[in-house]
């Protein structure tokens, strides 16, 4: 049964003052002990932060605390300061911590608004999302960034929860495409020149000596030479 522990008296959003009581629920899961403590307006009902600095709500398992919630006075999640208003961890270690601005998705500064850590503490995983979890980001920046041992390996574009693809993206990666190894020489040079049969493109330097296609071996007709 959920008892009375504590109270503190705090000054709403509204201005109003608010009494808010400490409970706690215990209860046995698959053999562990999960503990919930909550900070809840008498009057409302709602779970809301006594400061800036203590957490609305705190789970446990087995006495080790494993998420942390702030609230505003209207139950909704909110911290200032740039602060985190989720923080959710595994085996005592950060797993991930989320921002909110009352209720939504929300940091200056274009910062993400979720960040995931691994066992050591390095960011694996970079989130931005606005309202109340909706990928976005402004700008044709990537809305999702993946890490591994600190360099990007995946990137997403979203725009109001809808994934796209940045032209400025696209274009990039045509470059780099260009730039691949040439099928003859192997060598990464831009490639250049195509042929009609349309089943290679090579460097400059390698259809001055080519008669034949490398891989059809059709004769060499018509050479297209290619542009930026």
């Amino acid at each position: 049964m959920n008892k009375p522990i504590q109270t503190k008296t705090i000054i709403g959003d509204n201005g109003q003052e608010i009494t808010l009581v400490k409970r706690v629920h215990a209860q046995v899961v698959y053999g562990s002990i999960d503990i919930r403590e909550r900070w809840v307006a008498l009057d409302s009902g709602l779970t809301c932060s006594p400061s800036n600095d203590d957490p609305a709500e705190v789970f446990y398992e087995n006495g080790i605390e494993t998420q942390l919630e702030w609230r505003n006075s209207n139950g909704l999640l909110h911290r200032d300061g740039g602060l985190p208003s989720t923080k959710t961890y595994h085996k005592g270690k950060l797993l991930f911590e989320q921002w909110h601005n009352h209720g939504n998705y929300w940091r200056e500064n274009d910062l993400p608004t979720r960040v995931y850590y691994d066992e050591y503490g390095q960011v694996t995983k970079q989130i931005w999302l606005i309202d109340t979890c909706k990928f976005h980001r402004a700008n044709d920046l990537p809305a999702v960034i993946e890490y591994k041992d600190g360099k990007v390996i995946d990137q997403k574009w979203y725009k109001n929860g809808v994934e796209y693809f940045p032209v400025a993206q696209a274009e990039d990666d045509e470059q780099k495409a260009t730039i691949a190894d040439c099928p003859v020489c192997l060598e990464p040079k831009q490639r250049r020149v195509a042929y009609a049969c349309q089943h290679a493109t090579i460097c400059q330097d390698c259809d001055t000596n080519l008669h034949n296609c490398p891989l059809c071996r059709e004769p060499i007709t018509i050479r297209i030479k290619l542009y930026q």
